[in-house]
């Protein structure tokens, strides 16, 4: 509803699920896609070819393996928003590169971190939510770590809850899952942090569930997670992971067991 308002431009709206997908007629498009639109779009490859040109308008979730067809298509043009509900959009990003750095939008400015330090990514800017009691903050910080690289740039390391440290190297679970996705081909897969044990040294861990994917056994999922770099504490396999209309998964309906 805002697209049209907004920007005056014809929208179309493709339902999630089997549903085929709209009849559009302009040549040049722009989908607003979250994760599951890229699923959809590979089920459709006459329907993708038939645009001059498609620009990709995406938050800052991981890509499914599905949006890496297309990379090398010289049509395609990925567009990334970064962004929470109580700032709005702060960054943006332009290509395919996950590593690759971002840049503040032109009212947003630093608070923290310093330039060259690692640490949440606080803003400030006229677009923050108001608090309860209707003030107006000067600042707000955002779950996300990220190395500060100037005055408007910066690496985004991964939010603070899907971070964990194993064997003194710092991992992102949401990437260990994209990545784990791309190597067990029609998986679902959700990583979820775990407390580690207790007392020094202490240990962060993480346990992988999977849904789906062909004949995959625990250890064969455990070596594939193995070779990222990060060994799960423990490999569930689940007839389905539960998430939310967006696609993220359900925190509290994936509580894992104590392992035996």
């Amino acid at each position: 509803m805002l697209l049209p308002a907004v920007t005056g431009l014809p929208v179309w709206f493709w339902p999630a699920g089997d549903c085929p997908p709209p009849a559009v007629p302009a040549r040049r498009i722009a989908v607003v896609a979250i994760p599951s639109a890229f699923r959809a779009l590979a089920r459709h490859p006459r329907w993708t070819a038939s645009f001059e040109q498609l620009t990709f308008l995406h938050g800052a979730a991981e890509l499914p393996p599905e949006a890496r067809r297309f990379e090398a298509d010289p049509r395609a043009v990925l567009i990334e928003l970064l962004g929470s509900t109580e700032t709005g959009s702060v960054a943006h990003r332009t290509g395919w590169n996950p590593a690759g750095p971002w840049t503040l939008l032109d009212d947003v400015a630093f608070a923290a971190p310093r330039t060259g330090a690692e640490g949440p990514l606080t803003v400030t800017g006229p677009r923050l939510a108001a608090l309860p009691d209707g003030s107006r903050p000067d600042r707000h910080e955002m779950d996300d770590v990220v190395r500060r690289l100037g005055d408007r740039l910066f690496l985004r390391l991964g939010r603070r809850a899907q971070l964990v440290r194993v064997n003194g190297v710092r991992h992102d679970l949401g990437a260990i899952a994209a990545r784990l996705r791309a190597a067990l081909p029609g998986a679902d897969v959700a990583c979820v942090r775990v407390p580690g044990p207790a007392g020094p040294p202490h240990r962060e861990a993480y346990d992988v569930l999977v849904a789906g994917g062909g004949p995959l056994t625990a250890d064969g999922v455990r070596a594939a997670a193995r070779g990222l770099g990060a060994e799960p504490r423990l490999v569930r396999l689940v007839e389905r992971i539960p998430r939310d209309a967006v696609g993220k998964p359900l925190p509290a309906r994936l509580a894992p067991p104590e392992p035996e």
